[in-house]
């Protein structure tokens, strides 16, 4: 978890860009797509112009690119956010069978990198956020 806490700072979220760039679809033998290099060149100059010790998020474009997304943010110091409100595919032609299964491949991931996720209480506590009460009677 990032030790960082809010205390009257902005949390600053970048969105990836989306558009029409003609990519692989367009010619197979790219690496990327002409998008996914723009994405991540806008990414990191968004990043470049934080203030220092900035907290950022990366919601990940609708659709595919979600966990690529992700991984970028986690590599460049960041958060993610990942869940079935941005992304449906699990991967190339495979619906995720619940949110719970993408939330895992990201969590996978953010600890192959070395990056542990926060859990909720911590999240909570870094945003200030009161701890969630639970009705007992339930």
């Amino acid at each position: 978890m990032n030790e960082r806490r809010l205390t009257g700072d902005k949390i600053i979220i970048t969105v990836a860009p989306t558009s029409n760039f003609q990519g692989k679809e367009a010619n197979p033998a790219l690496p990327y797509s002409s998008e996914e290099v723009a994405q991540n060149a806008l990414l990191m100059h968004h990043i470049d112009l934080l203030p220092p010790d900035s907290l950022f998020s990366v919601l990940g474009r609708i659709g595919r690119v979600e966990l690529e997304m992700a991984v970028q943010s986690m590599l460049l110091g960041g958060n993610c956010r990942i869940g079935f409100e941005d992304n449906v595919t699990y991967s190339r032609g495979r619906l995720a069978k619940n949110n719970a299964e993408l939330v895992a491949k990201a969590v996978r991931v953010a600890r192959e990198l070395g990056r542990e996720p926060a859990t909720p209480a911590e999240v909570r506590q870094t945003l200030g956020i009161p701890p969630l009460k639970m009705n007992k009677n339930k």
